[in-house]
């Protein structure tokens, strides 16, 4: 671990005019800007936002960072806030793969106070394992386990405990082949969605695949109570004929044996899923509708049978809009938040995204941006009360920085 606040104080100088430019931006948001806040974290490097959760009255906060001015070598980043979303701890965690590349990409609380981090670590000939770290309530190191074989490209996109102290872990495999083609890394076949169950210390109960003939990768998964498992993914599996990717479900038992698969999408349109959430005995997902060059918000709703309820469809109104994540607010209103990363017909420039929707995906009040003239990116939400917390990712000088906000839901973006 260490610190990453050597800043120079031209730096130092420049952050702060770029945080009063942004707080006086963030307080149209909403009727009180002394508990809103546009804070970014960061170093000399490059930073990602990508995951967060509450803890110890303030945020825990999960991304990438860089070692190296070029942005090589990643290795998992850790911050905690305060409620306002003040730095107060900062850990960065390596490979034990001497000069791998790492990745952050989700995690979990667990029953003994601790933290689940997941993530993907490529070795220097470019093949990627799945990596786990554990950490315990002071974010201190407990362990960390990388999972894969000599001919395998594994991740590891999400991370859940289950009620018995077990983990599971949802990702991706595909073969590599080293006779197809020459050099070290080999040729990357078709991938399946991957699925492990581990023992609280890491080490694999069972590990087992999911798929058609092409390429299937899950992204999320839910444990529902002690006996299931609801795992969200992309296929490309031909139903129509086509090779478009879909949206894919499996509902499993405990053990990783699947009892109801289904697949949602159209022919000539890419529908890939990103997250979900549960409301009501519904399934709620967002992701990326794509067709041609235009991308916008997928939204999909399937009841407890997985039966489509509304979508898959796709909202926006301009040239390119993903969906990241989708939470429900807690007002029993039905309304939806979907953060992600759009840009504007007159801006070629990235902003945060929020899009606020009702349960049949219809939007109420159009796609809000939040931006400063240079590429930013939305990624996970939290909804407290009447707040909307987003982690995400914002370009800064040559450089990107976390960036942690908080702001009215009901307000005017």
């Amino acid at each position: 671990m260490r610190n990453l606040y050597t800043i120079s104080l031209y730096a130092f100088i420049c952050i702060s005019l770029f945080f009063t430019a942004c707080t006086e931006n963030i307080s149209r948001i909403g009727p009180s800007p002394e508990e809103e806040f546009f804070k970014l974290h960061g170093g000399a490097f490059d930073q990602q936002g990508i995951d967060l959760l509450e803890n110890e009255g303030g945020f825990l906060l999960l991304g990438t960072t860089s070692t190296t001015t070029e942005g090589e070598s990643g290795e998992m980043y850790l911050v905690q806030t305060d409620e306002l979303g003040n730095n107060q701890f900062t850990a960065v965690f390596s490979p034990t793969l001497t000069g791998a590349d790492a990745t952050s990409h989700a995690m979990t609380a667990t029953s003994d106070g601790g933290f689940l981090l997941s993530g993907t670590v490529v070795d220097e000939e470019g093949q990627s394992d799945a990596w786990l770290v554990k950490v315990n309530s002071s974010l201190e190191l407990m362990w960390q386990q990388t999972y894969g074989g000599p001919f395998t490209d594994e991740t590891a996109l999400a991370v859940e405990e289950a009620p018995d102290g077990s983990i599971y872990v949802l990702g991706s495999t595909s073969e590599v082949d080293p006779l197809k083609v020459p050099g070290p890394q080999g040729v990357r076949d078709s991938s399946d969605v991957s699925l492990m169950k581990l023992d609280p210390g890491g080490n694999i109960i069972w590990s087992k695949t999911y798929g058609y003939t092409g390429t299937d990768k899950g992204s999320d998964l839910i444990i529902l109570g002690d006996d299931e498992i609801l795992v969200l993914g992309t296929t490309d599996f031909p139903d129509d004929g086509s090779l478009d990717k879909d949206v894919l479900l499996i509902l499993m038992n405990a053990e990783g044996n699947p009892f109801n698969t289904q697949t949602f999408g159209e022919a000539g349109i890419d529908e890939i899923a990103s997250r979900f959430t549960l409301l009501d005995d519904k399934v709620f997902i967002t992701g990326e509708q794509k067709q041609g060059s235009t991308s916008n918000v997928l939204f999909l709703s399937v009841d407890n049978q997985l039966e489509a309820v509304a979508g898959p469809l796709g909202i926006s109104n301009t040239r390119y809009t993903v969906g990241f994540d989708i939470k429900p607010t807690v007002d029993g209103s039905g309304r939806f938040i979907i953060s992600g990363t759009g840009d504007t017909e007159d801006d070629a420039k990235l902003d945060i995204l929020i899009l606020r929707v009702d349960e049949s995906g219809t939007d109420l009040d159009g796609p809000k941006f939040i931006g400063n003239q240079r590429n930013d990116s939305g990624a996970a939400l939290l909804v407290q009360n009447n707040d909307l917390v987003m982690i995400g990712t914002t370009q800064f000088l040559s450089n990107t920085m976390m960036t942690l906000l908080k702001f009215d839901i009901d307000g005017d973006l």
